[in-house]
């Protein structure tokens, strides 16, 4: 075989740096997460934030059998919740909102997302959502969800705008096709949750009753409470426009009001001074019912 032609051999010595060149670099790694915040590094939401997930990571470690659940889960975390704010209300209400909502509906408000930057790792939030359960208020997990979610909105934003955002929302799923639609029960744990923040904001009890929160909160007695007393209080409200008396001794002792369906022996008895015309019940008639009602219930136990 003779000498390669010179045009094979310009073109082998053109890639023989092909060859011989170097590998191409390896990517360079992705950048670490932040690391989590110290203890001491946390801001005050934050610290509610991290209590809130040691409690439901200290939960979730028990025994099944062992564990709480629904409501109970629910009053768990929002004493520990109380308990790490230390008498700060706002940072309470903002921390327990953001701890129990996975939708992060609060963080992704333009108007409050400065108030969780940083309060956790990417690690943390996972950890937190993986142990956090399913709370209940009165055995619903979504009145939970509201009344704490519109209590954090209310702190932040004012009793108004909170109330018109959970308006808002359920008009929005009344409006969609496969919507869950307007729920009045979703707008009274709204409410009771704007109520809590209310109740929290007082300037003289405020202090007190937030460590009373922290000492023993039972969710499904203040919606209760809250829900019973506005009730009563719009009532009177009501009957007072129509009567013209605008104070409560106003009506005390009065005999403003007649007694219906009750006979006039019982009213004479209980309820001096006050009009029955159209008579009704006896008080042997009420003890007649009570024993068939009594005896009732034995019969089904």
């Amino acid at each position: 075989m003779g000498p390669p032609a010179p045009a094979a051999l310009l073109a082998a010595l053109l890639a023989l740096p092909l060859l011989v060149q170097e590998p191409p670099p390896a990517p360079a790694p992705a950048p670490s997460p932040p690391p989590a915040p110290a203890p001491s590094e946390r801001t005050p939401v934050g610290r509610v934030v991290a209590a809130v997930a040691a409690a439901a990571l200290g939960n979730a470690a028990l025994p099944e059998k062992e564990r709480v659940a629904g409501d109970a889960l629910l009053d768990l975390y929002v004493r520990a919740a109380a308990r790490a704010a230390a008498g700060d209300a706002r940072s309470f209400l903002l921390g327990i909102g953001h701890a129990v909502d996975p939708t992060r509906s609060l963080e992704k408000t333009s108007l409050l997302s400065k108030h969780y930057a940083g309060v956790e790792s990417e690690e943390e939030r996972k950890a937190r959502l993986g142990a956090i359960g399913k709370p209940t208020l009165r055995g619903r997990n979504d009145h939970a969800l509201h009344f704490l979610v519109s209590a954090a909105f209310a702190r932040a934003l004012g009793g108004a705008a909170a109330e018109t955002l959970g308006l808002s929302k359920e008009m929005m799923d009344a409006m969609k096709v496969k919507g869950s639609g307007l729920s009045f029960a979703d707008l009274a744990a709204d409410y009771a949750g704007i109520r809590f923040d209310a109740w929290l904001a007082d300037a003289k009890e405020g202090a007190a009753r937030l460590a009373r929160v922290a000492e023993g909160f039972r969710g499904a007695e203040f919606l209760f409470v809250v829900l019973l007393v506005d009730a009563l209080a719009a009532t009177l409200a009501r009957i007072m426009s129509k009567t013209g008396t605008p104070t409560v001794a106003g009506y005390r002792g009065s005999a403003l009001f007649e007694a219906v369906g009750l006979a006039p022996t019982l009213v004479d008895y209980f309820l001096q001074g006050t009009t029955s015309l159209l008579g009704g019940v006896t008080l042997a008639d009420l003890y007649a019912d009570l024993v068939a009602r009594s005896r009732l219930e034995q019969d089904e136990l």
